[in-house]
């Protein structure tokens, strides 16, 4: 090829080059600044999954100094959901204005929700600029929750700045301000938070202690246990009860021993008053929660504890519940016991209640699996006097045990029903016993 030919080669290609530079430039700059385009993008962020905001991602990061300029305008005339994606939109964004506008947002924003995941954005970019005015609305009017979720984002941008900030308001004299930086603080610092939060575990405010226990707890480390086993023995109910979740998520056999302490002192309590005088909140939530408590950890002392609370009529669900958990035949006469109680006496005047005991003892009678349970089951399906639900824990008990003396008694009940559901446990219960599909009448 000659030299003229290798130039004017060479200007073609350059100029189909920028040609197709140019037409990119153009879709680009139409998806970005035209209102319609604008709007689909808006619509896209609007979705929360990651999938759907990584479409995008790449075109907001080219061409953000022209979307910048519109979303700016957008802004002031959009309802809340586009004001929550225009936000999302600066997220990919690196420009230094970026940080000004997410200032200003934060700042003068009457939305507290939208503040907040404006500021938490502008932690993102920069956690200096964002100090200051983290700092002026945590100490500002804003309610108690927005407060914590602000301290919440503080604590998902981890630096020697923000672990100083929220040690600051573990100090603070404002509770809502302790019990958020709790959190964020542990975040942070994670197992390191440990000594701290330990130090605070007797603070004077019950939301402050709910979050030290469940802070605690985060990372399984059974070395606290003792310590969170403190709070068994708080004023509170509520306390008392998040240190038993807590206790249950580090899963430590230590706790079993405060546990039962705490589980006889509560029993001994025979009306709805605490040993202060104080009127107890919900004691029926946390008689469960300590029973359910003992019934995940397992063991002999924790079996003993709760068929001692399998006789108080206040705890006889939750402790046939729990018995369910042990697979321990000692438990099969106490609860046939109670099943022949609840036939012929009055132990509770609700209905609804005896009715929920009974389907616990019977629930419980079949997953041990003790063949002594299945004559008494079966004649309480044949006194055909049980509610749907009752008949319904019945029949999957007898399948369970799996005696064919009881093929008879649910075949009546299939007979005799009018009820899907209860059709439909009689025939997995025949299947189960090994009543073959073709000889179950189809009703």
């Amino acid at each position: 090829m000659k030299p003229i030919g290798k130039i004017i080669y060479t200007i073609i290609c350059l100029g189909l080059l920028i040609g197709l530079f140019v037409a990119q430039y153009q879709r680009a700059y139409l998806a970005l600044t035209d209102s319609r385009h604008l709007k689909e993008l808006i619509e896209n962020l609007k979705n929360s999954s990651p999938r759907v905001h990584g479409i995008f991602i790449p075109e907001i990061k080219q061409y953000e100094g022209l979307l910048l300029k519109r979303l700016q305008i957008l802004y002031l005339n959009s309802d809340s959901r586009t004001r929550v994606a225009i936000i999302s939109a600066m997220q990919f964004m690196e420009q230094d204005h970026v940080s000004e506008i997410l200032m200003s947002i934060g700042r003068y924003e009457k939305d507290t929700d939208i503040a907040i995941w404006a500021i938490s954005i502008l932690m993102k970019h920069d956690i200096k600029v964002a100090m200051p005015i983290v700092t002026d609305k945590l100490n500002g009017s804003w309610q108690s929750d927005a407060k914590r979720w602000l301290l919440f984002w503080l604590g998902r941008n981890p630096g020697k700045l923000t672990l100083q900030k929220t040690e600051e308001y573990l100090e603070s004299d404002d509770p809502t301000l302790r019990s958020g930086a709790v959190w964020a603080y542990t975040d942070i610092a994670r197992k390191d938070a440990y000594p701290k939060l330990i130090k605070m575990i007797s603070d004077p405010d019950d939301e402050v202690k709910i979050a030290i226990a469940d802070a605690l707890s985060l990372y399984g480390d059974s070395t606290i246990t003792n310590d969170i086993c403190e709070l068994l023995n708080d004023d509170n109910s509520s306390v008392r009860i998040s240190a038993l979740f807590a206790l249950s998520r580090i899963g430590s056999k230590e706790a079993v021993g405060p546990i039962i302490n705490r589980l006889s002192e509560a029993l001994s309590i025979s009306s709805n008053e605490d040993s202060l005088g104080n009127v107890r909140a919900d004691p029926e939530k946390e008689l469960d929660e300590l029973i359910y408590t003992l019934g995940y950890f397992g063991g002999d002392s924790a079996f003993h504890a709760i068929m001692e609370a399998l006789d108080d009529k206040r705890t006889m669900q939750f402790a046939a519940d729990a018995l369910s958990e042990f697979d321990d035949k000692r438990a099969v006469a106490p609860l046939l016991g109670i099943l022949n109680r609840l036939n012929n006496e009055k132990i509770f005047d609700s209905v609804e209640m005896r009715i929920k005991v009974k389907r616990a003892v019977i629930n419980t009678l079949g997953r041990i699996g003790d063949q002594r349970a299945v004559d008494p089951i079966i004649n309480l399906l044949e006194k055909g006097t049980e509610n749907e639900d009752v008949k319904e824990s019945a029949i999957l008990a007898l399948g369970r045990l799996g005696s064919p003396k009881a093929i008879p008694a649910i075949k009546n009940v299939l007979k005799d029903s009018a009820s899907k559901s209860v059709i439909l446990y009689c025939k997995d219960a025949l299947k189960q016993l090994g009543v073959e599909s073709n000889t179950i009448p189809h009703i």
